[in-house]
């Protein structure tokens, strides 16, 4: 329950820095998501109220998630860019 509310925080920054997919867009299902291992936290992108979604990890969102959560406000780059910093220093 507590990651599940950490991910539904209305914060200014989601920074995910370890592996797993935490969000999906609301037409996909976790099975979609392709990781079991959080299934039991994982939630929607309409359920995300911060601002920005910084992916320092692989994967921490689907790329679907990612175009609902840009449609309903928020901001985000795919994990590739976000993660490249840590790969490119």
């Amino acid at each position: 329950e507590i990651m599940s509310a950490i991910l539904k925080a209305p914060v200014d920054l989601l920074w995910f820095g370890g592996i797993g997919t935490y969000l999906r867009a609301s037409t996909e299902t976790n099975q979609d998501a392709g990781d079991r291992a959080n299934d039991a936290i994982r939630v929607t992108a309409l359920e995300v109220r911060a601002k920005v979604i910084g992916e320092g990890a692989n994967l921490g969102a689907t790329q679907r998630a990612r175009i609902e959560f840009g449609l309903n406000g928020g901001r985000c780059n795919s994990d590739a860019i976000d993660n490249s910093g840590g790969v490119n220093c």
